[in-house]
């Protein structure tokens, strides 16, 4: 009987280990609201990114490289918000943005993702 109470317990601890799993990291899409003060995406989100993103030319109303733009409000918001921030925060499969150039700062990826938490609302 000691000999099945080993297996039992060994069985039920790999069990337990096994069955466990992470929460993916991706699926994070950005700071709680309530973390997040008010964001304006016509004085904070815009310039960032008619400054890194549009004004090359690769994310503007004409060009819009790989079907994206970022040149206005009703562009930003058709993109995929996990996409938009695994691409400024350089992580995941997406590729990171700007291409060529470094990564943005901390504080503007901070700034559009709070501006995504509350609902990206055209002010």
């Amino acid at each position: 009987m000691n000999t099945f109470n080993r297996l039992l317990f060994i069985f039920s601890l790999c069990l337990t280990i096994f069955s466990c799993t992470k929460e993916k990291a991706t699926e994070k899409i950005t700071q709680e609201p309530d973390n997040c003060p008010t964001i304006l995406f016509a004085t904070e989100v815009l310039p960032v990114f008619q400054n890194s993103c549009s004004f090359s030319g690769c994310h503007s109303s004409a060009s819009s490289a790989d079907g994206i733009a970022l040149s206005t409000h009703s562009e930003v918001i058709a993109v995929n918000e996990q996409r938009l921030l695994n691409s400024i925060r350089h992580e995941g499969t997406e590729s990171p943005m700007p291409q060529g150039g470094g990564k943005l700062s901390q504080d503007d990826i901070d700034k559009i993702a709070c501006w995504i938490a509350n609902g990206k609302p055209n002010n």
